[in-house]
């Protein structure tokens, strides 16, 4: 397991937190696919030049660009945030509906 990041230090910390040994994150296929989607995404970011007329015009990372994509797909950092957002939304929504 080749960790480069403080982020992914973090997620090794939350399935351990969850009950996991390091033994059980070799093979287990949620935290390979959490760990591979935070690498792509940080090599992503990293490919992306800043403050340059080539740079991308809206940020990834934020939260509302996770609000249309599917739950699965949202990385782990943002997932209590979009989330809170989620359900803020549907209460929202709620409150204005017809009966």
């Amino acid at each position: 397991m080749d960790l480069k990041n403080e982020k992914e230090v973090a997620l090794v910390n939350d399935y351990i937190n969850a009950g996991k040994t390091l033994d059980d994150l070799l093979t287990n296929k949620h935290f390979n696919n959490d760990l591979k989607d935070l690498q792509e995404a940080t090599k992503a970011k990293n490919a992306i030049p800043s403050g340059s007329k080539r740079s991308a015009t809206s940020d990834k990372t934020a939260t509302d660009y996770w609000m249309g994509k599917d739950f699965k797909d949202v990385p782990q950092e943002h997932r209590a945030e979009v989330l809170k957002k989620t359900l803020e939304r549907e209460r929202k929504q709620s409150m204005y509906a017809t009966k």
